[in-house]
């Protein structure tokens, strides 16, 4: 199984998916995705964003290592995500989850991926 590792980092109005993989002769290869915030958008959404363009561009499941801001990092981590879906998108408390709608299409991506280590 390829490992891959996706940084997510923002700056300014743009959030970036650094994906990092080394092949099998040794050769590494980079591939980035930025997504710009839109009206309304929180930054924590644009990260969110650019982690979901950095999934999206896998295209085949893979040993993931994930260097993330900490509200992203702990919510995979920590298992928020996985409760947060089985929930439909509730905490703990009942309240709904902020920008549930991204959340939920990264946690439906991550099911096809192997969490090899998570950093944020």
């Amino acid at each position: 199984m390829k490992k891959v590792k996706i940084s997510i980092r923002i700056c300014g109005k743009t959030a970036t998916a650094n994906l990092l993989y080394v092949d099998k002769s040794g050769k590494t290869h980079r591939s980035v995705k930025q997504v710009e915030k839109g009206p309304g958008d929180t930054r924590a959404a644009v990260e969110i964003k650019a982690l979901l363009a950095g999934l999206q561009a896998l295209r085949e499941p893979v040993e993931l290592e994930l260097s993330a801001p900490a509200h992203i990092g702990s919510a995979v981590k920590n298992g928020w995500l996985d409760h947060w879906a089985a929930s439909g998108g509730k905490k703990y408390d009942g309240k709904p989850v902020k920008c549930w709608e991204l959340w939920e299409q990264v946690h439906e991506h991550l099911q096809k991926h192997k969490i090899g280590g998570i950093h944020g």
